[in-house]
């Protein structure tokens, strides 16, 4: 079950979700991936930006092997974005916006600390925790053409984006 954390800024309310066994209020990074030398961290954010997976906006095209339709309602099609500068994550899960931090070493991913904003809409919400969920899981990243699979450790896939 993951844990929920609600953090309030001025002007903004926001959601902090972590993943099963991970707790919410830990900010540090993975210690398996902080252990890590700078230069692995490096590498990998190389690896990515010279695959097109960093400064790419990716639409959701699957969650957990479903397909999405088009966004209902005036709601947004969920989608991510990763900044290639700062390793961080932004997008949208339909309804509320997405951010949070992005390690990569190699071919392994880790969300971390994502966070939305906290609007209710009419149509969507399920959609969008599951999606969250989907990325608290997520180990691993694989790019075919312009399609992006996200993957847990056994090699399932999760969510399935394409490059807009």
């Amino acid at each position: 079950m993951n844990k929920v954390c609600l953090a309030l800024v001025p002007g903004l309310a926001l959601l902090l979700v972590a993943g099963p066994g991970e707790a919410a209020e830990r900010l540090e990074p993975e210690p398996a991936l902080a252990a890590r030398a700078p230069a692995s961290a490096a590498s990998g954010a190389q690896l990515a930006l010279q695959q097109g997976l960093l400064g790419v906006r990716w639409r959701v095209k699957e969650l957990l092997g479903a397909p999405l339709g088009p966004a209902a309602g005036g709601a947004r099609a969920p989608h991510l974005e990763f900044d290639a500068t700062h390793l961080r994550l932004s997008g949208s899960g339909g309804c509320n916006r997405l951010m949070g931090s992005v390690a990569l070493d190699g071919q392994r991913i880790l969300f971390k600390r994502v966070i939305t904003t906290m609007m209710s809409c009419p149509q969507g919400m399920a959609q969008e925790r599951s999606l969250i969920e989907a990325l608290g899981q997520v180990q691993r990243w694989h790019l075919e053409d312009r399609t992006l699979m996200l993957l847990n450790w056994q090699q399932q896939v999760l969510v399935k984006l394409v490059r807009e």
